[in-house]
């Protein structure tokens, strides 16, 4: 069973190795931020729905903490809203190996 959503692409997988089936979803967020505040409602909504073990991967283009970016200029409301996204659903942001930021211009 695959969903698509605006910002999400989302399947059923079993696993070959255990049999277990799991959710994987991989997402791309938006620049804007009145459509990061919809990506994260659409994140938000499909993990209400997961009734088995969730994997996601992919660029959320969000930072929760100031010291994630390179410039230290934040937008808390996203940053907020991103944290508490998280929390809700009980994820947890891997941290990052090998480099300091996942981007940077320049």
């Amino acid at each position: 069973m695959c969903r698509k959503g605006e910002f999400v692409i989302s399947a059923m997988v079993r696993s070959l190795a255990d049999d277990k089936i799991r959710k994987v979803s991989s997402m791309y967020g938006p620049q804007e931020v009145e459509d990061k505040i919809k990506f994260l409602e659409e994140l938000a909504h499909l993990g209400q729905q997961v009734q088995v073990p969730w994997i996601i991967n992919g660029d959320f283009n969000l930072v929760s903490k100031e010291e994630e970016r390179s410039t230290r200029r934040i937008n808390r409301r996203t940053a907020n809203k991103f944290r508490h996204t998280l929390n809700s659903l009980g994820l947890h942001d891997m941290p990052l190996a090998g480099r300091r930021f996942t981007w940077c211009n320049g």
